[in-house]
């Protein structure tokens, strides 16, 4: 049969304090006024999951919607502004017989932000992304993992927008002591780039990635 988990809530906070905002250049000035702030919101989620016998493993699916409203001041200016978050995401893992494994997992999110009672609202957020992982394990002392994550969000430049990347490992355990190698960064990935809604703006981080680098361990345990 499929399990199914439903959960829904409704939200409200309130503050005495009201977040202002002011922009000069790069530089963002923040402050706190003694202003009840309120506010409030609701969520969805939803997981359905099966058990498959035919791959020894499990079929899930993931669905969450969020909606709230605030306000803030920005520039002076008193905004009351609203947001809405969707997600959805597939999920297998499976197993064939002692010798392998699968992980893999699917998710698209859209986020929109809007100023109630203003024309001028937000372009949506679309961001998906994908992670595989495969494990074999050739005898019970030696492991292989190769695992593979693809990251598209669409308000990034279109050079940055599609990322991939992608390890290798492999361990070999004997008695007490473990040797490992893994490859990581296999593509030479320079930078992982996101976005994201955080009240009336949006913001956009970059974090910069090690090179491609091939690493050997060695551990061991005292008696």
């Amino acid at each position: 049969g499929i399990f199914v988990n439903l959960n829904a809530s409704y939200f409200t906070n309130k503050s005495n304090l009201l977040a202002a905002y002011d922009y000069q250049g790069v530089l963002t000035v923040k402050k706190n006024y003694a202003i009840e702030n309120i506010v409030q919101g609701h969520s969805f989620q939803a997981q359905l999951s099966k058990v498959v016998d035919a791959i020894g493993g499990t079929a899930k699916l993931d669905i969450a919607y969020t909606s709230g409203t605030g306000n803030q001041i920005s520039q002076g200016e008193l905004l009351k502004f609203g947001n809405r978050n969707f997600r959805i995401g597939p999920s297998l893992t499976a197993k064939s017989g002692s010798w392998a494994s699968l992980a893999y997992r699917l998710q698209y999110s859209q986020a929109n932000n809007s100023l109630i009672g203003s024309l001028a609202n937000f372009k949506p957020i679309h961001s998906a992304s994908q992670n595989t992982r495969l494990s074999f394990f050739p005898t019970k002392s030696l492991v292989i993992n190769l695992a593979h994550e693809y990251f598209y969000v669409n308000a990034v430049a279109r050079s940055k927008n599609s990322m991939h990347f992608a390890d290798l490992g492999m361990r070999y355990t004997i008695k007490d002591m473990q040797f490992s190698l893994t490859y990581d960064n296999i593509f030479n990935a320079k930078q992982y780039v996101s976005a994201v809604f955080n009240e009336v703006s949006s913001y956009y981080t970059a974090y910069n990635l090690s090179p491609t680098q091939l690493m050997l361990g060695f551990r061991f345990k005292l008696k």
